[in-house]
């Protein structure tokens, strides 16, 4: 290889190394985003416009309210100065309504500060017995229901062993019965053996009911059998009915038997002894008859006293249940209360009372706003030319009550559109200068706000009329103005650049730079400069870098 073009390819190395180290060593990667420093600084918001120089006219004045005029300060002719109070309404409502507003705002600045101090240990000591207490009722509650439960298993054991006895007394009756009806069975088949032998129709009658009887004590004697096999409740009810429809036959049969041992025929042939035993059985069987009801009464209101009893004791548990439950839920109460107490102020809550503040305050400056228009001053220097109104006249907005001269010869005119006039307000300082004196500035006021409309190429727009003592000599009738109005300022405010903020679903957006990419974060704003700026009340820190553009790759 020739020396040549060994120096060639050195001279290339190093003129290729030279590039990529000046790349990487001197030559900055590009920023996607352009940035803005979130600063201190002063906002002042303004309307401009052009005017004419014209003849000093009239101003006649008039309040932005309705109302009641209290006070008329002035008279024609007085001279007046800028400022100097003219007419106040009748504001005692609005002083009412201020001292209401004040009291709100002070009532809702005291609950931040109690909030934000929390609870006393006083308080802490009120919410911790009230959690001892409610614990307490929980364990009575529990004891309550125990008793209850306990109650109700004794009143179902009672009434079942009542009633148990009840019906074992029932069947001793009803084997009482059955021996009654026996017996009297004996009795009335010796009585027939003995005396109705024969063919005639007593004999065959009283041999017929015998026989009657008979059927029925094997009834009776059958009703037993069975009750003796399934002995249960329904059963016993029924033989009950049975037996006492059984012995109400043979009552009726000893009657018919008795009836025919008192015939002609057998009246004197049957002894005493054998009368009296019939009558004897006919009051057993009705001795039984009346047991048996005794008995059907007695466990049908045992029945009624038993279930009425158990309801009884099952309401007392269903109500203890609900006490316990109620004391259960006390507890939770008396234990969220505690922990409400001792746990700091949630940042929503605070969030919460100072939005409330700012309304009351808001309400507050609204109320004073009012209040401060219902007094007509001076917005320049003159002279009083016209009292249109007297004390006690009710005004209406629209109508002037005092008119004035200024002291100057000349006034200026300019158009206002709509979208601005809302921004000013009379006496407010303006910035003059004019064509035909470009070099001088001038100090003003803004004297009128014509109320009526004017169209102009199809755009609405307000007449005002501006007033200075610091007019040119040389000003004449004509002349070009360029004002500029300063219908609000902030002082020593954070500021950062209109383009930088965003929408975001009526949320107002910034973005800022992180390591692959960009956040975005919500700020509240304020007051919106003429200059580009904009106030920031929250969400940001003086020295943060904030993007106003990124740039496409």
């Amino acid at each position: 290889m020739s020396n040549l073009l060994i120096k060639i390819i050195i001279i290339l190395a190093v003129i290729i190394t030279g590039i990529i180290g000046y790349k990487f060593f001197f030559i900055k990667e590009k920023s996607l985003y352009d940035f803005d420093t979130v600063k201190i600084g002063n906002l002042f918001q303004e309307v401009s416009a052009t005017g004419t120089v014209v003849p000093a006219k009239k101003v006649e004045l008039q309040f932005k309210t309705a109302g009641k005029i209290q006070n008329i300060f002035v008279k024609i002719g007085d001279e007046i100065i800028a400022g100097q109070t003219l007419i106040k309404l009748d504001a005692r409502n609005l002083h009412i309504q201020k001292q209401q507003a004040v009291a709100s705002l002070e009532l809702t600045q005291a609950k931040l500060n109690q909030l934000l101090a929390g609870e006393s240990p006083e308080q802490i000591e009120i919410f911790q017995t009230a959690v001892n207490n409610a614990e307490k009722t929980v364990k009575n509650a529990d004891v309550s229901l125990a008793n209850a439960v306990q109650n109700f298993e004794d009143v179902k054991a009672l009434a079942k062993s009542n009633l148990n006895q009840n019906y074992e007394d029932a069947i001793n009756n009803l084997n009482d019965a059955e021996l009654k009806s026996y017996n009297c069975f004996n009795t009335t088949d010796l009585i027939q053996r003995t005396y109705f032998t024969a063919n005639n129709q007593e004999c065959i009658t009283v041999k017929e009911n015998k026989n009657r009887m008979e059927d029925k004590l094997n009834e009776i004697q059958y009703i037993l059998v069975a009750i003796e096999n399934e002995s249960n409740k329904e059963t016993i009810d029924a033989s009950l009915a049975t037996t006492r429809q059984k012995l109400t036959d043979i009552n009726d049969v000893l009657g018919t038997i008795r009836v025919i041992m008192e015939s002609l025929t057998y009246r004197n042939i049957i002894s005493s002894t054998n009368k009296t035993a019939v009558d004897i059985c006919r009051t057993n069987i009705n001795t039984a008859i009346t047991s048996i009801i005794n008995f059907q009464q007695t466990i049908f209101l045992t029945k009624l006293t038993n279930d009425s009893n158990i309801n009884t004791a099952e309401t007392q548990i269903n109500t203890a249940e609900s006490v316990l439950d109620s004391a259960q839920g006390e507890v939770e109460t008396t234990k969220n209360q505690l922990s409400l107490a001792k746990a700091d102020p949630r940042i929503t809550d605070i969030a919460l009372y100072e939005m409330q503040i700012k309304e009351a305050e808001a309400n507050l400056a609204l109320i004073e706003s009012k209040i401060n228009d219902s007094i007509l001053r001076a917005p320049i220097n003159g002279i009083i030319i016209d009292v249109k109104s007297e004390i006690g006249e009710m005004i209406e907005t629209g109508t002037y009550t005092v008119a004035m001269m200024g002291q100057n010869e000349f006034q200026i005119e300019a158009d206002i559109s709509e979208a601005d006039i809302g921004k000013l307000d009379l006496a407010q300082p303006v910035k003059i200068t004019l064509d035909a004196f470009p070099e001088q500035e001038i100090l003003g006021k803004v004297l009128k706000i014509d109320p009526a409309e004017t169209i102009i190429q199809g755009v609405v727009y307000y007449k005002i009329t501006i007033e200075s003592d610091k007019f040119n000599q040389k000003m004449k009738s004509g002349m070009t103005a360029n004002i500029t109005v300063v219908t609000d300022s902030r002082e020593n405010v954070l500021i950062i650049p209109q383009r930088a903020i965003k929408q975001r679903q009526g949320k107002k957006i910034i973005r800022m730079e992180e390591y692959d990419g960009y956040k975005e974060v919500e700020i509240e704003i304020g007051l919106r400069g003429s200059n580009g700026m904009i106030e920031v009340l929250s969400g940001l820190n003086q020295g943060e870098q904030v993007i106003t553009f990124i740039k496409k790759i």
